[in-house]
């Protein structure tokens, strides 16, 4: 075989190569995530750490919950921790 035919081998094998696939991929739709509204539950963040807690407590602050049931806090237990610094507020 010369260098040509070689190149010829090649670059055919390339070109042929780079032609293959398909697309009849099948488009798969992520899951809907439902978050219930902050004021339906303690998630278990605010249980596990401080800064889970402030985050929820924020975002309690911020909802409208003027109209709705109370909160249950029967699994509710915050997390204490006596080495570490108070978060600041605002």
């Amino acid at each position: 075989m010369n260098k040509l035919q070689l190149a010829l081998i090649v670059a055919s094998t390339a070109v042929i190569t780079a032609c293959g696939g398909s697309d009849d991929e099948v488009l798969v739709t992520p899951p809907v995530v439902v978050v219930p509204p902050v004021t339906a539950e303690v998630p278990p963040s605010a249980s596990a750490t401080e800064a889970g807690l402030f985050a929820y407590l924020d975002a309690l602050f911020k909802a409208s919950a003027d109209g709705l049931e109370p909160v249950d806090l029967s699994t509710f237990s915050p997390a204490l921790s006596d080495n570490t610094e108070p978060m600041a507020i605002g």
